[in-house]
């Protein structure tokens, strides 16, 4: 029995902090990380197919911005679909409490 009820306490806390950090200020710093993750990821991609030098990535600019724009577009709309879209979906198909979504003001 204390266990069930130590499942549900952490099920709710962890609710409540994913909402506050969310939410609140540290939304910027978690878009901050996503983004820097995400060039990270670009820089060891390129790296790995050989634009390691500064003349390389001159020679395949065309490449480079076009494989950086589709990474920044494609995180993007997966990013709006996937919580705008789907999730609220299927919290309405299971009966989950429904308010509007809370679209990132800007």
């Amino acid at each position: 029995m204390v266990l069930v009820l130590f499942g549900l306490a952490s099920v709710s806390t962890a609710a409540a902090l994913s909402d506050r950090l969310y939410w609140g200020p540290m939304r910027y710093v978690l878009y901050a990380v996503s983004l820097a993750l995400a060039a990270a990821g670009l820089v060891l991609y390129f790296r790995r197919r050989g634009i390691c030098t500064v003349a390389a990535a001159k020679r395949e600019r065309r490449r480079i911005v076009n494989t950086t724009l589709l990474v920044l577009l494609g995180g993007s709309l997966t990013y709006l679909v996937w919580n705008y879209v789907i999730l609220d979906l299927i919290g309405i198909a299971v009966g989950l409490p429904w308010e509007p979504p809370k679209w990132p003001s800007l």
